[in-house]
């Protein structure tokens, strides 16, 4: 039987996988993030969701970002091919622009989360109805099997 060849990125795994698993799931489809021990079954690979964010690498991960933005928009400014005056509309320009831009967009937002609040107060609404409906229905059926067998006895 041909199998993945072992110079492409997960070959052996896939001829390993084919000859020692007994299901009849192709390997291909198997998750690549998952790892399998025969006494436990799968196993998820990685950190547990349980360990806490070290606070002290994400500050200095942030600091250090917030700094590297700086100093590249510095650079920036330094390297441009205009004069600064030039820069400076570019940059107001374009800021007007992106404020404009995002004007839009939560213009647009806000229309499309209101027409989903519409849809979906609707839907509730009718679920309601019906919902009343069911129970007023099952109120009746309840009724007259009662009297049905208040007339019986």
């Amino acid at each position: 039987m041909p199998h993945a060849s072992s110079t492409g990125r997960g070959g052996d795994r896939a001829a390993r996988s084919e000859s020692s698993s007994s299901s009849s799931r192709p390997s291909l489809l198997r998750n690549p993030f998952r790892r399998s021990d025969a006494a436990s079954g799968p196993r998820a690979m990685g950190r547990p969701f349980t360990e806490s964010i070290d606070r002290d690498k994400a500050g200095a991960f942030g600091l250090g970002l917030a700094l590297g933005v700086l100093a590249g928009a510095g650079v920036a400014l330094l390297m441009a091919p205009h004069s600064g005056i030039e820069t400076r509309a570019r940059m107001a320009r374009g800021a007007r622009s992106a404020r404009g831009r995002a004007a839009d967009s939560w213009a647009d937002l806000t229309d499309s989360v209101r027409d989903v609040a519409r849809r979906n107060r609707k839907r509730l609404q009718r679920s309601v109805t019906r919902g009343r409906w069911a129970a007023e229905d099952l109120y009746e059926s309840r009724g007259r099997r009662r009297r049905h067998e208040e007339e019986e006895d």
